[in-house]
């Protein structure tokens, strides 16, 4: 959520490798760490030798196409049971 969170990670991580904290994968054996976050500057701070793959908002009828498809199993927007239709389309607007 901030730099100071990310750098308690390290910290904890670094100090002990076999601890719980050590939440940080072994980079000899090829894992790797998949960061998300709201905020850029949490994403440069953790690393900033990449730049950060900012997401966008989706429109209004992509987010009812996913809310359909996700809800009723349906990939047609109108195969949907009518009287949920409203209370549908407010989450999927509030959610974007």
């Amino acid at each position: 959520w901030s730099c100071a969170d990310w750098d308690f990670l390290a910290i904890v991580s670094s100090n002990d490798p076999d601890c719980l904290g050590n939440v940080f994968p072994d980079g000899s054996n090829g894992s790797r760490l998949l960061l998300t976050t709201r905020y850029k500057d949490v994403a440069l701070h953790a690393d900033a030798r990449t730049i950060p793959h900012e997401m966008r908002l989706l429109s209004k009828q992509q987010s009812w196409d996913l809310f359909c498809r996700k809800a009723f199993l349906d990939a047609d927007t109108e195969s949907y049971p009518p009287d949920l239709k409203e209370l549908g389309e407010e989450m999927a607007d509030k959610c974007n």
